[in-house]
């Protein structure tokens, strides 16, 4: 499955800049890596260089695919390194500053290097930051009254500081602590045995007393002195994150049990399960016999960071890098997910996972949402999501294909959680509404989810929604379109609302005195009060569906158009699957063939009004014209045709799964309102969004799945959503029919009509597009171009063409040259029009080869600092 969305996987190319000329970076770039914490007797140290050669030596593969002539090089000896990666400590920070040397440290942050404007960079929260969200959590998981020991030195000093002046304004106590050396470990215990005993007697009946220990390697013989002191077996036990997973905590049975009987508790900054995570963790395990030690992640993620930001500066200097290096952290997104860095170049407060020891084994328990402040569940094995679909019902086939595209996404999904080793699993709890609204609003009340997905209709949906805004509950929704349900709340719709529709469908009944047969319902009042305010001449007759008679609302429509002139009249019918019984009702009367029919995305290829010959007769002899919902099926069967017909062009993945959904939903049930593929994305937008919360919390959900949305690029297309939670993107198939069969017309963006011509041209440049960004990496010289479509790229670094299929003699000249005659800079137009996830743009192009402008469309895309498009005339 594709998507833009970095998949989870990480998106290792999430950077503004891939230089094509490298000429200023040749040769080797020297990276000194110090050797810190070598004599540690948990090879911590070993592990960490482990990490940073390891991400060299894939950053240097990364080079290699994009043929840049250069590498990093690590190297022990940094007398002649002016970069410097890896953990950095204050009796090296002088010497860095006096002789301008970049550092990128990866490890615990010291508060005292945070200085603003230097070129110290600290891929890790400083002490006091630490501090402050160990207090917060502390506080979060209940603790009143804590008794903090820690080890003598900048570190511990400082953090013990930050997290005492947090706690004590949040309202815990906090006892004067036990300040210790190596040498006093055992003294130091015994001391804070007295301590918590005192606090117990003084506290205990209206405060929870814990330990908090803040230590390096040491902490496993402050652990190893408290098991003789059974006060200390009685209060919970915290830690900051410097032990998190060491193995020796675990190996030790007698430790181990002491520290599950007291449940013990350390911080990790959170991480993202990837390719990445799982590379480094079986490095580490294999070479190591243990899982991964506190900075091996960010070590790794560090390389990555320095490596695109020399990239992005295009040269080795100092300064240049340094200017870089903050704006390509926050466009990464690496093991440890989004990296933020503040003024000092120190990463940003992030969340933490709360760990514990059960059964001598690591496990994660929790997760701390540093936006929120809270303590949340991480998610189980497996995730359940509930599914309310209309199964049965006069809506059902709106249901089922539903839950056709739902089906195949779980089972893309698990597959790609599977293949990044990811520990969770997604399965869909099913339930039948029977498009019933009152059953709806049963089943939902039922639910004890904060998370819903939907495949009912609007009519059920408007009948639940006080109850789900007033529970919170999120509800996502791949069937519905109602206007009225258009508003702020907690109802998300991958559909646009039916208002939109008004454009094209103002189009067809412009000047005629619009009859609106309309389905009583919220769905059909809503829309046809919509369309009221547009049409200047129109008339009403509603209807009630599941009637066994129509002929009432026939002999309606005819008194309605005897009161004007049938030339200047059409007829709008707002409905489901009981349209098929309207228009056979309607074949009964020879004046309704006189006037045009017809109708929205709620029969628009609807398979009940082609499988009845009268309906289906009527329909074509009246060229019944329908708008719905455009169909993503259409252009991917379009790149193939293109694909098969060129051969030399494949299909994108995108449409490659498009087609598999394709032929998956419709060797199970009827297609009819390209559900399906909204479906599909509505489960990977929503699993996407648990994979970065990692919770079922509706509030916390749902500000991710936002963002999540905003950036997805799916089957479907772009999936944006507007204040309202619905679907931006406003796309209408035109549809009739033709020998018993629903036959495409055309498809209305942008504010027109493109024939299944012009489409071609479209699917033809996107694939153009697609496949030259896929090629640039080991082929520069593309030649996929013709008399009637071009490929361009314009490097926004130089400002210049670098390649232009149609007109080789542009390339080398810059882009902001291309002036047409009415004076517009087409260059900077295209340019600045640009988006990474693509957009069709149109203008007047100064063709140099006739001198005159000439109305052109393309697809443009941008793509690190280049513009890639593919314009037809």
């Amino acid at each position: 499955m594709w998507v833009r969305h970095c998949m989870i996987i990480m998106c290792l190319v999430a950077v503004s800049a891939v230089p094509l000329s490298l000429a200023e970076l040749q040769g080797d770039v020297l990276v000194g890596i110090p050797g810190v914490y070598t004599d540690d007797e948990y090879d911590r140290g070993a592990q960490i260089s482990l990490a940073i050669r390891a991400g060299i030596m894939d950053f240097n593969e990364f080079l290699d695919d994009m043929n840049a002539g250069w590498h990093l090089v690590g190297d022990d000896a940094l007398e002649d390194a002016t970069i410097i990666l890896g953990p950095i400590n204050n009796e090296t920070l002088e010497y860095v500053q006096s002789d301008e040397i970049l550092v990128v440290g990866c490890c615990a942050a010291d508060a005292s290097m945070a200085i603003p404007g230097d070129t110290v960079f600290q891929l890790y929260a400083d002490s006091i930051k630490q501090g402050d969200i160990l207090a917060r959590i502390l506080r979060a998981q209940g603790v009143d009254v804590v008794v903090p020991i820690y080890g003598a030195g900048t570190y511990g000093d400082t953090l013990w500081r930050s997290m005492s002046d947090r706690f004590v304004t949040d309202g815990g106590i906090v006892d004067e602590g036990i300040r210790y050396t190596d040498a006093s470990i055992s003294l130091a215990v015994d001391v804070l045995a007295q301590r918590v005993q005192h606090n117990i007697d003084t506290y205990s009946q209206d405060a929870d007393v814990a330990v908090l220990m803040i230590s390096r390697d040491e902490g496993l013989h402050i652990l190893e002195s408290a098991l003789s002191h059974d006060v200390l077996h009685m209060v919970p036990w915290f830690a900051d994150e410097y032990m998190t997973g060491s193995s020796a905590l675990v190996q030790n049975s007698t430790v181990s049990g002491f520290l599950e009987s007291t449940n013990y508790t350390s911080i990790q900054m959170a991480k993202t399960h990837s390719i990445q995570h799982d590379h480094i963790e079986s490095l580490v395990e294999e070479q190591h016999g243990t899982s991964p030690g506190a900075f091996v992640y960010t070590a790794y993620d560090a390389v990555w960071i320095l490596g695109l930001s020399i990239l992005e500066a295009g040269i080795v200097d100092i300064t240049s890098i340094s200017g870089a290096l903050p704006d390509v952290a926050d466009k990464y997104i690496g093991i440890l997910g989004d990296i933020k860095l503040d003024v000092s170049g120190d990463m940003l407060p992030a969340d933490y996972t709360l760990w514990s020891i059960r059964n001598s084994e690591w496990e994660r328990i929790s997760r701390y949402a540093h936006q929120t402040d809270e303590i949340m569940p991480i998610l189980p094995s497996t995730v359940v999501i509930p599914v309310i679909a209309d199964i049965t019902g006069d809506l059902s086939v709106l249901g089922r294909e539903g839950l056709a595209g739902m089906a195949l996404a779980v089972d893309d999904f698990n597959m790609h959680q599977q293949e990044i080793s990811a520990n969770w699993r997604l399965e869909l709890d099913i339930m039948d509404s029977e498009t019933d609204p009152e059953r709806h609003l049963e089943l939902i009340r039922g639910v004890n989810n904060d998370i819903v997905l939907s495949c009912a209709s609007s009519n059920s949906l408007a009948k639940s929604l006080d109850h789900i805004n007033e529970q919170g509950t999120t509800v996502i929704s791949s069937c519905s379109t109602s206007v009225e349900l258009s508003i702020p709340d907690s109802l998300y719709r991958l559909y646009t609302d039916d208002g939109n529709i008004i454009g094209p469908l103002a189009s067809y009944l412009k000047g005629k005195h619009t009859i609106m047969l309309v389905r009583n319902d919220s769905w059909g009042t809503s829309q046809s009060l919509q369309l009221s305010g547009q049409l200047q001449n129109h008339t009403i007759i509603s209807y009630m569906p599941g009637t066994q008679d129509y002929n009432s609302t026939i002999y309606h429509t005819l008194d309605a158009i005897n009161m004007h002139n049938i030339d200047e009249t059409a007829i709008l019918l707002l409905g489901f699957a009981e349209s098929a019984d309207i228009l056979a009702a309607a074949a009964d009367h020879d004046v309704l063939y006189m006037v045009p029919w017809f109708g929205s995305n709620g029969n628009a290829r609807h398979q009940d009004i082609v499988s009845d010959t009268r309906s289906a007769g009527f329909a074509e002899l009246v060229k019944f014209t329908a708008l719905a919902n455009a169909d993503a099926v259409i252009p991917a069967r379009l790149q193939q045709d293109i694909s098969n017909d060129m051969g030399l062009i494949p299909l994108t993945r995108l449409a490659e799964t498009t087609l598999r959904l394709d032929r998956y939903v419709s060797e199970r049930v009827p297609v009819a309102y390209s559900s399906g593929p909204v479906a599909y994305d509505s489960v990977w937008l929503t699993a996407i969004t648990l994979n970065s919360t990692q919770t079922l919390q509706s509030e916390v959900f749902q500000d991710t799945f936002v963002d999540v949305a905003a950036s997805y690029v799916g089957i479907t297309g772009h999936t944006a959503l507007n204040e309202a939670g619905d679907l931006l993107l406003t796309i209408y198939d035109t549809w009739t029919v033709q020998n018993g069969e629903w036959i495409f017309q055309s498809r209305y963006a942008d504010g027109e009509f493109l024939s299944i011509d012009d489409l071609k041209l479209r699917s033809l440049a996107t694939l153009v597009v697609e496949n030259a960004i896929a090629d640039f990496g080991t082929n520069q010289t593309m030649q996929h171009g013709d008399e009637e479509h071009s490929l361009f790229i314009m490097d926004m670094s130089t400002g210049e063409i670098v390649v232009y299929t149609t007109h080789p003699n542009l390339v080398g000249m810059p882009y902001g040259g291309l002036i047409n005659s009415q004076g517009a800079n087409i260059g900077d137009l295209i340019v600045n029009g640009a988006t990474p996830s693509g957009l069709w743009i149109s203008y007047m192009w100064p063709d140099p080869d006739t001198g005159t402008d000439e109305f052109v469309t393309a697809w443009v895309r941008s793509f690190g600092d280049y513009v890639f498009g593919s314009s037809i005339r």
